[in-house]
This record gives C-alpha cells, sequence and structure tokens, in this order.
C-alpha cells in the first residue's frame, strides 16, 4: 500500500489507503481525500466502510471544527473508527 494519498492512481487504490487509515487509528477528512486526487470521497468512504463492516469494525462519521492557514473556522466533514469499550 502507498504511504500518501496522493501516491495512489486509483479507487481501489484510494480505497485501501483509506482501510489502512482508518484501521491504523487515524481521522480520514473528506477535504483531505480530495486533495489527495480523489475525485469522489463520499463513494471511496464508503466502499471503505463496507469493507470495514466486513470484518466487524464500524466507523463513525462526524463534522469537526478546524482552523485552516488563516486562522478562520470551518466545519469539516471526517470519519473514524469507533471501538467498543
Amino acid at each position: 500500500m502507498k504511504k500518501r494519498i496522493w501516491q495512489c492512481e486509483t479507487e481501489p487504490e484510494h480505497v485501501a489507503w483509506t482501510v489502512s487509515a482508518l484501521l491504523g487509528g487515524k481521522r480520514v477528512h473528506d477535504t483531505q481525500l480530495w486533495l489527495g486526487g480523489v475525485q469522489r470521497p463520499v463513494r471511496v468512504v464508503g466502499q471503505a466502510k463496507a469493507a470495514l463492516r466486513a470484518q466487524g469494525v464500524k466507523v463513525r462519521s462526524a463534522m469537526e471544527s478546524v482552523i485552516d492557514a488563516e486562522g478562520e473556522a470551518h466545519q469539516e466533514l471526517c470519519w473514524r473508527v469507533e471501538y467498543a469499550l
């Protein structure tokens, strides 16, 4: 698997990167995917969620507040793995 999202060239590579990132405990943001060259971020995440669901892993989506380089606040869609306690 490629180490960076922008190194992926095909949709299956994007899905594999997303699955790996989520299983690694990372949060995946829609703009992160879009800036990484993913044309349809929600579609890629949907495929990744389906793959993880088949493994019994639940992915949660949420809106997060982020601050951009100019100091402005924005709401951004992100996904992360939800672990049962």
